[in-house]
């Protein structure tokens, strides 16, 4: 718990000693998700800050991530379904939890971006193609805190990290801030 930051069950990651957790999905829909998590930044206005990262079986690639830009905004893109997200608003307050929550809908190919429960950023049309944070393909990795090749991870703390399948949901299905 450096600093006292911590909260009960958060994990501390710290991009120094390359800390991440990675999971080998199993088949997912492929259609909708949503994603819902908890960060405090210990490191910003630096190198790229990566959450989140999907990427096809025994590859190390970038198709689809949640970030944190070196100029502190955030970004949520899906390399296969064309969509690609990038705040305006910076999130450089190294003493404040964010919620940050994610979803796609497949069904309209509809993308929205939440921060603390106010949208940040949205993406609309159907795009065909599967995608590597939910593929219908078993195998796809599942990177958090980590670019899926070793660089630029996130520092800081992590926690409450759920991903939902074939569900489109908003802040206000995974909780309140107390």
């Amino acid at each position: 718990n450096p600093g006292g930051w911590g909260v009960e069950q958060s994990l501390f990651f710290e991009s120094g000693d390359n800390s991440y957790m990675q999971e080998i999905q199993g088949a997912g829909t492929g259609q909708s998700f949503s994603f819902s998590f908890w960060i405090l930044r210990r490191n910003v206005s630096t190198a790229e800050g990566w959450v989140v990262n999907g990427s096809p079986s025994g590859s190390a690639g970038y198709p689809d991530y949640i970030r944190f830009e070196s100029g502190d905004t955030l970004r949520y893109r899906i390399y296969s379904k064309g969509k690609d997200i990038t705040t305006t608003a910076t999130f450089s307050d190294v003493t404040v939890w964010y919620n940050v929550v994610a979803n796609y809908d497949g069904s309209s190919g509809a993308v929205k971006l939440y921060v603390n429960g106010t949208e940040v950023g949205s993406s609309t049309g159907v795009s065909s193609g599967g995608s590597y944070f939910n593929d219908t393909g078993a195998g796809n990795l599942l990177d958090l805190m980590h670019s899926g090749s070793g660089g630029n991870n996130a520092y800081g703390y992590l926690a409450e990290f759920i991903k939902v399948d074939n569900q489109v949901l908003g802040p206000t299905e995974f909780g309140y801030d107390d």
